[in-house]
């Protein structure tokens, strides 16, 4: 919550601050199998999911502490379309390039 709930900090980035309540409601929706629209395990182990929801989507991300242990790391609310180009801006353009896979949302709600 400390770095995408600042309010003031995400609105200089034109973005949206999340907040708990968003969190408690998204995260467990997300990352359920079958309910995003991108999902990318990193090199480092964390796991990155994001599902598109009107003119927003929301990021997850989440890191595996141990053998069936998964713990929240970061979540962000980021105004536009989840593609390429806001891949590359969260910093996992290595997957990208590693696997040639695109970021193609579907249309959800």
């Amino acid at each position: 919550m400390i770095r995408h709930g600042d309010e003031i900090v995400e609105k200089q980035k034109g973005q949206n601050a999340i907040n708990v309540d968003e969190i408690l409601t998204y995260y467990p929706a997300i990352t359920k199998p079958n309910n995003h629209d991108l999902r990318i395990v990193q090199d480092n182990g964390n796991i990155f999911y994001a599902k598109q929801i009107n003119g927003h989507f929301i990021a997850i991300e989440e890191v595996l502490t141990g053998r069936n242990k998964i713990k929240f790391v970061t979540a962000w609310n980021i105004n536009g379309s989840l593609n390429d180009k806001m891949i590359k801006k969260l910093g996992l353009p290595h997957y990208l390039r590693q696997t040639g896979v695109s970021a193609r949302a579907k249309n959800s709600t």
